[in-house]
C-alpha cells in the first residue's frame, strides 16, 4: 500500500505545473512573494497584502517600485494635468468668445 501511494505522488509531481497561488493561472512569469515560497504573478501580488496560501497568512513585504512603474505613475499624473489644462483653456476660450459675441450684440443695439 505504501508503494501505491508513492507512485501516485510521483505521477502528480511529474505532471504538475507551477501556478499562481492567487489566480491559479499557469502563465510563465511567476515570482516568489512570501517566505513560504508562494508563487504569484506580479499583477496578482499587487492586489494582495497577505499571503494567499492556506495556513500561511503572513503579511507580504511591500514591493519595491520599479523605475518603469515610477515613470508610468508620473506620466499618468502629467497626462491628467495636461488634459485638465486643455479643458480649462477650451472653457475659457469658449467663454471669451461668448462674451465677445455678447459685447458685439450689445454694441449693435446702440
Amino acid at each position: 500500500m505504501f508503494r501505491a501511494a508513492r507512485s501516485v505522488r510521483g505521477a502528480r509531481a511529474g505532471r504538475a505545473e507551477l501556478r499562481c497561488a492567487y489566480c491559479h493561472d499557469a502563465r510563465a512569469r511567476l515570482e516568489a512573494a512570501c517566505a513560504c515560497g508562494t508563487l504569484l504573478h506580479p499583477d496578482c501580488r499587487a492586489e494582495l497584502t497577505r499571503c494567499p496560501t492556506l495556513g500561511c497568512g503572513r503579511s507580504l513585504p511591500p514591493r519595491p517600485v520599479s523605475a518603469a512603474g515610477a515613470v508610468r505613475a508620473a506620466g499618468a499624473s502629467l497626462a491628467t494635468a495636461l488634459v485638465e489644462a486643455a479643458v480649462a483653456l477650451l472653457v475659457s476660450a469658449a467663454g471669451a468668445l461668448l462674451l465677445g459675441a455678447m459685447a458685439v450684440g450689445i454694441l449693435r443695439t446702440f
